[in-house]
């Protein structure tokens, strides 16, 4: 990690502040990880203060750490709104992803929090990225079997056709029909042209 100013001071009192034990490995990490991993205990611990110094001094809000994503992700998961908002002031990317590690608005859908996948699209979270091993925010809200975000995710401009290979699976195609965990969500799917 680059911070602007004082880097050893700066990390050293960011872990200080964030007083976790598993944040001191970052320090020694090299790159992009180590920053990431700053920036998500940030989150994690709720300190937004903390996230905007780290921000302001160097730190890249799209970091990534491989089996955490981003900082944002991070935000999504922990279902926290005002993160969110900071983290999207802060210049986060709505659109990020990382195999593994979803996208913002693959993991709204996931946790089935519909106020956050309306917030995500609102700051142009795109509805049919792919991620692999995550599929599309569309097929993880069908697999719930959650009607209401299914319906969200279609009027947000999710393709109700689009799948993802699945690796566990060698390559078979997910769709959110295949995929559908309630009846009324399948008919709703097959209304707006869905095939398996």
């Amino acid at each position: 990690m680059k911070l602007k100013t004082k880097s050893c001071a700066a990390t050293l009192l960011c872990l200080a502040m964030l007083g976790a034990a598993g944040t001191a490995g970052a320090a020694v990490e090299a790159g992009n990880g180590a920053e990431a991993r700053l920036l998500i205990s940030a989150v994690e611990s709720g300190k937004v203060g903390l996230l905007r110094s780290l921000v302001a001094n160097g730190a890249n809000v799209n970091a990534v750490s491989r089996g955490d994503g981003t900082a944002l992700i991070s935000a999504v998961r922990r279902g926290d709104p005002a993160l969110i908002d900071e983290l999207l002031k802060l210049g986060a990317d709505v659109n990020l992803s990382a195999p593994g590690d979803g996208s913002p608005l693959i993991e709204a859908a996931k946790g089935g929090d519909a106020g956050l996948v309306k917030k995500l699209l609102a700051a142009g979270a795109r509805p049919n990225t792919v991620v692999q091993g995550d599929e599309t925010a569309l097929i993880n809200a069908a697999r719930r079997g959650d009607l209401a975000l299914v319906k969200l995710l279609v009027a947000g401009g999710a393709e109700v056709n689009l799948g993802a290979a699945d690796p566990d699976r060698h390559g078979k195609l997910l769709t959110p029909l295949n995929q559908a965990g309630d009846d009324a969500v399948r008919q709703f799917l097959a209304a707006h042209g869905a095939r398996n």
